[in-house]
């Protein structure tokens, strides 16, 4: 789960045809294993996580108006102080990121000055303030849930796992084919409705097979023609998860050596550690911690 990119796109980039499916499934380790190595790598992940209820982010009452997040945030679905007591009105707050407003992810929330609200606490200033928010890193927040085009056609009820959609096999808003395939991360529904699931197996008849209410959401019930948004990786990040899960397999296949002859792609250099590009790709997204004492 929450794989960088997707079988499909990874047989792709390794040029296999569409019989030879002997190593799906050790490809789809290879995907999982490279998407955990760049988080640990850039220490932040990229995917979304929705924090809420008992994993709802806490944070001591700031000295003023504005507080920095430790995570990247990427939408905040409520804001309350008092220990979690008192919600704030979203017209009260911003988020920013350094001292721009319109970068993502954000790093920091400030409180509008002429909102006339200013945090308060209850008992202890300890975890005082909390905030309901979707984090994971994405440059470009507005365009990372595509519209697949999309949508449920029956009811899906809390319990199933078994999703009927349009078109499955037709274009995105994007116009890429096709719109649903095993390892996609889905958002359906909205505000206390939000739910991600992810795509566990496709089907020509239209059906999604679906793990529910994943990465800190609940399984809930959504109407038929409820649309369906696809959670598309920041592009360096996808390609490098193809990149290291590749590398991964070359290795995994001529483990004693750097030559590798491959029908589809003739004769494949292989380093002996992760590609020196792949590093270079990756090494702006680092994450540095500074602490304060």
């Amino acid at each position: 789960m929450n794989e960088y990119s997707t079988l499909s796109k990874l047989r792709t980039f390794l040029d296999l045809g569409s019989a030879d499916i002997t190593d799906d499934t050790q490809l789809k380790n290879f995907l999982i294993n490279s998407s955990r190595a760049i988080d640990r790598y850039t220490r932040r992940t990229f995917y979304p996580y929705r924090k809420q209820g008992t994993n709802v982010l806490k944070y001591d009452l700031p000295a003023g108006q504005e507080f920095r997040f430790q995570h990247d945030v990427l939408e905040v679905h409520g804001l309350s102080d008092m220990n979690g007591a008192s919600e704030i009105n979203e017209n009260a707050y911003w988020l920013k990121t350094g001292d721009d407003w319109n970068l993502t992810p954000y790093d920091r929330l400030v409180i509008n000055d002429s909102s006339g609200s200013t945090f308060s606490f209850s008992a202890t200033t300890q975890q005082a303030v909390h905030v309901d928010a979707v984090t994971g890193y994405h440059e470009n927040y507005g365009e990372a849930w595509v519209n697949s085009g999309g949508s449920l056609t029956d009811a899906l009820g809390a319990a199933i796992t078994l999703a009927s959609v349009s078109a499955s096999a037709a274009t995105n808003s994007k116009g890429l084919s096709p719109r649903f395939s095993q390892g996609q991360i889905w958002r359906l529904g909205t505000g206390a409705s939000e739910e991600f699931a992810y795509v566990q197996d496709t089907t020509d008849s239209g059906n999604v097979r679906l793990l529910r209410g994943i990465n800190g959401t609940s399984a809930v019930e959504h109407a038929a023609s409820t649309q369906v948004y696809v959670w598309e990786v920041e592009p360096d990040i996808e390609y490098s998860a193809k990149e290291l899960a590749a590398f991964m397999y070359l290795k995994a296949v001529n483990p004693h050596t750097t030559r590798a002859a491959f029908p589809q792609m003739g004769m494949i250099e292989t380093p002996n550690t992760w590609p020196e590009i792949t590093i270079d790709r990756l090494s702006r997204y680092k994450k540095h911690r500074i602490y304060s004492l």
